[in-house]
Parts: structure tokens; C-alpha cells; sequence
């Protein structure tokens, strides 16, 4: 497993690498450019082996789908994957979808310590989106913020939110008035929220960092 640069796990597997969704501001797309693990990224390919790395005794808090989204695993992929976990249940396991309708359904019988997140971008994503979080999704992760977004769906357990990044990054970023109300519903509504390094500008210092299994311990 890879240490990683992604504030809300402590490392990151991916035994697909590929995505179908082609987002203009994927980072997953250009890290496959520079480093070329597979030759066409829209065309997603299993590397199972990868999912032997699971055995390490130390827990972790691990994001299983950075280099693709779990919509376009196929269920022979998603299965052995599944098993792997439940093989190794030390570990948290985090996965994100942009598309639910084709994933949640699937996952709904889910070991525990694996949750499903739902990835938006704008009010009309959330809109489009909303009934999932009242029926298989765990957590929101509202990335890259691109707009005002309301409501926050009250039964979620987590949301993250960060700003786009890369060369175009600086055209596309939020105002603090829009994480400003997300932050506030949140509160409202008893979510534990989570502020990437990215929303900093926006923002300011320090950002809010609150995990959703820390609040099982408390």
C-alpha cells in the first residue's frame, strides 16, 4: 500500500486503475499520464495482486479507489475485493462513486468498516443525487466545490470538501461563503466535517478535521 498525500486516509490501494467518468479536472487521469500504469485510463483494468497488500497488521484508514471510481468495477473485481477485506478486517476502508445507481446497490451488504462515499461537485450533482444518501451511501464528498450546495443530506455520516487543483485550479476556486453555509448546516445537523488542505484559501486557518470514527470513541 502506498503512503499518501490524501489528509482523510493513511493510505491508498488501488486494484483498479481507470476510470469511464473522464471529469476535465481528474487527477487521477494526469498521475496515470505521468506515471503510465496502463495505457488507456478510460478503459479500467483489475490488478488483484495489489490486494495482497491488505495483510499488514497495522490498521489503516485506507482509500480503496483513488485511481478510479468503484461504478466501473466489474462484480468479479468487486467481489474478490470484498473478500480480501473481510479477510483483513484491522483496516477502515473508504470508497468514493460518482455514480451510485450503479454501485450502491452492490455494496449494501458491506462489512462495517467499509463506507461508501458519493462524490459532487455543484447544487444540481447534489440534486441529482440526494436519495442515495437516504438509501447506501455513507459519507459526501463535496470535491472540487464549484458552487453554492444545499441542502445537506441530515443522515450522512461525513463530508469532506476541498477546491479543485492542478494548472486550471486558480479560475475554479470557492468562496468562503459557500463552505461557510456547508460548515454550518453540518454543525446544525450534528456531521462531522472535514476540510482538505486545498480549501485553505478560502477558508483560512485553522480548518476543521473531524473524522467520523473518532466520534465513535468519544
Amino acid at each position: 500500500m502506498n503512503r499518501t498525500k490524501i489528509e482523510w486516509c493513511t493510505r491508498s490501494l488501488n486494484p483498479v486503475v481507470g476510470c469511464t467518468y473522464g471529469c476535465p479536472y481528474c487527477y487521477a487521469r494526469r498521475m496515470n499520464e505521468r506515471f503510465g500504469w496502463v495505457k488507456d485510463f478510460s478503459n479500467p483494468q483489475f490488478f488483484p495482486e495489489r490486494l495482497k497488500q491488505l495483510s499488514e497488521k497495522k490498521p489503516q484508514v485506507i482509500f480503496m479507489d483513488s485511481m478510479s471510481d468503484i461504478a466501473d468495477w466489474e462484480r468479479p473485481w468487486l467481489n474478490e475485493t470484498i473478500r480480501a477485506i473481510e479477510a483483513n478486517p484491522q483496516h477502515r476502508y473508504l470508497f468514493l462513486t460518482k455514480r451510485p445507481e450503479r454501485c450502491a446497490d452492490s455494496l449494501r451488504m458491506r462489512p462495517k468498516n467499509v463506507l461508501l462515499g458519493i462524490s459532487v461537485t455543484t447544487q444540481k450533482d447534489m440534486m441529482a443525487k440526494f436519495n442515495w444518501f437516504r438509501n447506501g451511501a455513507d459519507f459526501l464528498s463535496i470535491e472540487p466545490l464549484l458552487g453554492p450546495i444545499l441542502p445537506i443530506p441530515k443522515n450522512v455520516k461525513w463530508v469532506i470538501i476541498g477546491a479543485e487543483t492542478g494548472p486550471k485550479a486558480v479560475q475554479h476556486q470557492p468562496s468562503r461563503w459557500w463552505v461557510q453555509e456547508i460548515a454550518d448546516a453540518c454543525l446544525t445537523a450534528g456531521i462531522p466535517i472535514f476540510m482538505k488542505n486545498s480549501i485553505s484559501a478560502a477558508w483560512g486557518i485553522p480548518l476543521v478535521r473531524e473524522l467520523p470514527w473518532e466520534a465513535d470513541h468519544a
